[in-house]
Parts: structure tokens; C-alpha cells; sequence
């Protein structure tokens, strides 16, 4: 359920939020030369697992900004992104309103929807939008062995290009959770890890009644 994830995900947050917190007011607090190491060492230990849990849950988090998860500030311009298709006639309807607003998409889309609706991939790339990858049954990557990870990936894209359109080279990680193993099979690749800004449930916080 919505509201499991969402605790689970308040629980993970104040974990390791406590992890670096308690050893850094141990070392505040003072003590003997042996404690303040061992606080100091806690500290740095623990803000290494803080940093590599918001790697992994964070879709755009990476220290040396190696993820795209927004374009120029300045412009007004925006980079319109959908992912999981292809969804038969919802994507047929997003489509058609893309071309009435002459606005062009990246669709991300999963590997075994794209067995089942080539036409459909290759109907979008045809109207002038780019085609991503997105795993072949939309799997978090982080959830599964490393191996598992990496076939996913790998057969994802393989149905991909299996329908015809050109490969962009582009890939998005299911709900944006990634692992280290992941980014670099990635990067070896020649992948380009995508994220985003904002989402569908901040757009309908933003546009209320639309």
C-alpha cells in the first residue's frame, strides 16, 4: 500500500539521519581522547551510508553530477518526460495532444511493453520524440542481485532496439533507485542515466483541478 512505502521511507530517512547524528553529539558532548575518536570515526562512517542511501533512492543524487535531473534554469523551456509505456491508448491520446501543442517527449519505455506494441515505439519515434529505456519488466534495480540488475537492463534495451527505432542511448532506473553496480554498467554501456525535476504528483500539486 501508498502509505507503507511512504513510512518505510520516513523510517529509512530518520535512520540514517541518526546515524550520523548520535556520533557527531558524541563528540560534541566531549569525553576522553579514545571517544572522540571513535565518535569522529562513527560520524564519517555513518555520512558515507547517508551518501550512498541517497544515491540510491535519490533519482538525481549523485556528488559528482553525473545524473541529469534538470536543464537550464533560464529559457523557459521544459523537458517532458513519460515513462512505463507503451500503454496501447494512453500513450495513442499523449501523442495526439504532444502534436496539438507541437511539443515534442522522451518516452521511457519498459522492454516487454515494447514486445507487445513495437508499432507503437516505433509510431513515437516517427513523430519526432526520443525513445529511452527503462528495464524490460520494471524492476527497482536496487531490490534485486546485481546480476539480475544488469540482464534487466540489458534486455530492456535489447527489445528496444528490437523494434526498429534508432538507439538514443538513453535510460531512466525505474522510481529512479540505482546502485553503484548499476551506474557503472551504465557508464561502461555508453548509457546516459537520466532523472527528473518533478513528477506527476508535483504537477497535480502545482496545477490543482487540471
Amino acid at each position: 500500500m501508498k502509505w507503507r512505502r511512504v513510512l518505510r521511507g520516513y523510517l529509512r530517512a530518520s535512520f540514517h539521519i541518526a546515524l550520523v547524528v548520535l556520533p557527531l553529539w558524541g563528540l560534541i558532548a566531549g569525553g576522553s581522547l579514545g571517544v572522540r575518536i571513535a565518535s569522529a570515526a562513527g560520524a564519517l562512517l555513518a555520512l558515507g551510508l547517508l551518501v550512498r542511501a541517497a544515491f540510491i533512492y535519490i533519482a538525481g543524487f549523485d556528488l559528482l553530477m553525473r545524473v541529469p535531473w534538470r536543464g537550464p534554469a533560464r529559457g523557459g523551456r521544459m523537458a517532458i518526460t513519460f515513462d512505463d509505456g507503451p500503454n496501447g491508448a494512453h500513450t495513442s491520446e499523449v501523442l495526439r495532444l504532444l502534436e496539438a501543442y507541437d511539443a515534442k517527449a522522451t518516452f521511457f519505455v519498459i522492454g516487454q511493453n515494447a514486445e507487445h506494441e513495437p508499432a507503437l515505439v516505433r509510431e513515437i519515434e516517427a513523430r519526432g520524440h526520443a525513445v529511452g529505456s527503462h528495464t524490460y519488466s520494471h524492476v527497482k534495480l536496487n531490490e534485486v542481485p546485481r546480476a539480475t540488475a544488469l540482464d534487466e537492463i540489458e534486455r530492456g534495451h535489447r527489445a528496444l532496439l528490437a523494434t526498429g527505432v534508432a538507439d538514443s542511448k538513453l535510460f531512466r532506473a525505474p522510481h529512479g533507485q540505482k546502485t553503484f553496480a548499476v551506474f557503472r554498467h551504465l557508464r561502461r554501456r555508453g548509457l546516459r542515466l537520466l532523472a527528473w525535476t518533478a513528477g506527476a504528483r508535483i504537477a497535480e500539486l502545482l496545477l490543482p483541478g487540471r
